[in-house]
């Protein structure tokens, strides 16, 4: 895979990179969106060319909707049944494969990207592409494409995409996922050492710690707030690596105990994995009590539904 290493030394703070998206595309799942603005909306308005959702009849003449608008003028695919995660997944495809046309510089970029494919083409997301959305889009799109190369561009943009968000009347708000060539050479680490931001349709990317020459710059693809119990079976789900970072390998987290919890035997806070595995067996150092690692993850996971539930108002 590919990495990206400092070539002098870097100061906590100092700017590293900054990158623009080569496309945005909605969120597969997304809620009723336009696919200009990106504004929410509450009922649907069709593209008078085109009849994908739109806002306003303003939306019409923008330049990120007319990139798949001109695709689908003749079938004008939507109609009160069709599936609108199978439509919004089927943008970003389209969109990159305009840039592979109109913006060689840019598909460079891209092309040299993990894609991941055939550990993807295993997993049940993949059977939600070809029982639905490459269908559609053979039926519907009028452009002359190759179902390889857009298998390839799914597995580039699922692997190095990122959430992205721009501000929608005064406010930031998710609005897809970006793919930011430059940034996706980026390695994840739990331990990363670069933080990034989002503004004006760019992501800079800034050094949180020194870094050294010939030191790896890594970036976090997953936040760190949650505990291994949850975090580190998200990366062979979506990204189709184990993470192995030194937060990973420690069943305490560099002593920060993010997924230790109470005993169930003798109620101390001392129960966590007894090694690196990610199945292995809890223990606690207080009395040897020792459980498979899913009555843990369970508790964990009804936990943060609670939590979440939680009015930032509510009391303790």
């Amino acid at each position: 895979g590919n990495c990206l290493v400092a070539v002098r030394d870097i100061k906590p703070y100092q700017t590293i990179l900054m990158d623009h998206p080569a496309i945005i595309g909605p969120f597969d799942n997304s809620e009723l969106q336009c696919l200009e603005c990106c504004k929410p909306m509450d009922e649907y308005h069709p593209c008078s060319m085109c009849s994908l959702p739109l806002c306003s009849s303003e939306c019409e003449a923008g330049s990120q909707h007319g990139v798949e608008c001109k695709y689908f003028q003749k079938s004008k695919p939507y109609n009160p049944g069709v599936d609108m995660s199978v439509m919004y997944s089927s943008i970003a495809p389209i969109r990159m494969l305009a840039v592979k046309e109109n913006k060689p510089e840019v598909w460079n970029l891209v092309d040299r990207l993990e894609d991941h494919l055939e550990e993807r083409k295993k997993g049940d997301q993949w059977n939600f592409l070809t029982d639905h959305v490459f269908p559609f889009l053979q039926e519907n799109c009028d452009l002359d494409f190759d179902l390889n190369v857009i298998q390839r561009i799914i597995g580039i943009f699922r692997t190095n995409s990122v959430k992205w968000e721009r501000k929608i009347e005064d406010k930031e708000r998710p609005v897809g996922h970006a793919l930011c060539p430059l940034f996706s050479v980026l390695c994840h680490s739990c331990v990363n050492n670069t933080r990034y931001t989002q503004e004006n349709n760019t992501i800079t990317v800034r050094a949180c710690v020194p870094i050294k020459k010939g030191e790896e710059i890594t970036t976090q693809y997953r936040g760190p707030n949650d505990g291994n119990v949850l975090r580190r079976s998200d990366f062979p789900k979506y990204w189709m690596f184990e993470c192995s970072c030194i937060r990973c390998q420690d069943p305490t987290e560099l002593d920060t105990h993010s997924s230790t919890i109470r005993c169930i035997q003798c109620r101390e806070p001392n129960l966590y994995p007894r090694d690196s595995n990610m199945k292995s067996d809890w223990e606690c150092r207080s009395c040897g009590f020792t459980v498979e690692h899913n009555i843990p993850l369970g508790i964990t996971i009804k936990l943060e539904e609670r939590l979440y539930k939680k009015s930032y108002s509510d009391t303790p």
